[in-house]
């Protein structure tokens, strides 16, 4: 009996340790969304900026396709 109480001791503290890590890689994904919306937000100011140097403003800034879909593969 007393051994059996240890492993089921045991999965326990291993169930704990997993849901900690668990809480710890959801909240560094979040911290990696954030870090890329910024990265986006920066790329599209730079665009925004290139496009105003290079003639008279569109409606809005456009990205080069090639650029869009790395944007959309990384989201």
């Amino acid at each position: 009996i007393a051994h059996i109480i240890q492993l089921n001791t045991n999965v326990t503290t291993k169930i704990r340790i997993k849901k900690d890590m668990l809480v710890l890689l959801k909240q560094e994904i979040e911290d990696l969304h954030l870090e890329q919306e910024e990265h986006n937000d920066q790329i599209i100011k730079l665009y925004d900026e290139k496009n105003k140097q290079l003639g008279p403003p569109g409606p809005t800034a456009q990205l080069d396709p090639s650029d869009q879909q790395q944007m959309k593969d990384k989201n």
